[in-house]
């Protein structure tokens, strides 16, 4: 940036960033891998929070679907649970399940949800979201 603008406002707007902002950040380890998912408290019976994740998916599912759910949504169900997973994101799904039910049974106003996961059949059946945008809906 520096380089394509020569004017002295935009060049001393260059070193002030260098200056003021990038030599005072501390980078050491800033890119070694650090476990930032929430953990979440496994209940007796469950082995692992990805169990629970799971067994949570299939309970909403049996609740949102009370008259069952067609082979469509099982199969949308079981590759977003099989992402989430692989992705290693089964905690962070339980702990915003579980802060969303907090709010509703308190009173607190939840809104539709925003983001990717947001219209998922999984968000959905967790109770994370009210509706989904899923196809499979």
């Amino acid at each position: 940036m520096y380089r394509l603008n020569s004017s002295d406002i935009w060049q001393e707007g260059c070193r002030n960033s260098q200056l003021l902002i990038a030599d005072r950040v501390d980078a050491s380890g800033m890119f070694e891998f650090h476990q930032l998912m929430p953990r979440f408290p496994i209940p007796e019976g469950y082995a692992s929070e990805e169990e629970l994740f799971r067994a949570e998916v299939w309970k909403g599912m049996d609740r949102r679907y009370p008259d069952g759910y067609d082979e469509q949504r099982r199969k949308q169900a079981e590759y977003e649970i099989q992402v989430i997973c692989q992705m290693g994101f089964p905690a962070y799904f339980l702990v915003v399940a579980d802060f969303i039910m907090w709010a509703k049974n308190n009173g607190v106003a939840v809104g539709p949800g925003r983001g990717s996961a947001a219209g998922s059949i999984v968000s959905y059946a967790m109770g994370i979201t009210t509706s989904t945008r899923s196809t499979t809906a």
